[in-house]
């Protein structure tokens, strides 16, 4: 799962805050770990990244758009990476089948 830490770095009211529990000692950073609700929030964030980022593409050698290179993958049994090259334009043909990105006009 994403994790990230924080790095709080103290002022000097927090410092005299920190006293009662670290005594006389200086604080230089504290480090905070995101709890479950902000995990879960930075999940949701990233799955909906994905979905704005998802394009649909066309196998051109039978006619089948796909919503997402991974499904094409999943239904031609192809490398995602071989049809992101293909619909890209870096690479002719996988396996025998040639793709393009869809014009989304």
């Amino acid at each position: 799962m994403y994790k990230r830490n924080i790095k709080l770095v103290p002022n000097e009211e927090m410092q005299s805050q920190l006293e009662d529990i670290v005594g006389r000692r200086k604080v230089l950073y504290i480090i905070c770990e995101p709890n479950r609700v902000d995990l879960l929030k930075i999940k949701g964030q990233m799955k909906e990244l994905g979905k704005k980022r998802k394009k649909p593409v066309v196998c051109i050698t039978n006619g089948v758009t796909y919503p997402s290179i991974s499904e094409a993958s999943l239904a031609l049994g192809l490398g995602v990476g071989a049809i992101s090259k293909c619909a890209s334009g870096k690479q002719h043909s996988t396996q025998g089948h040639t793709f393009s990105f869809k014009d989304n006009k």
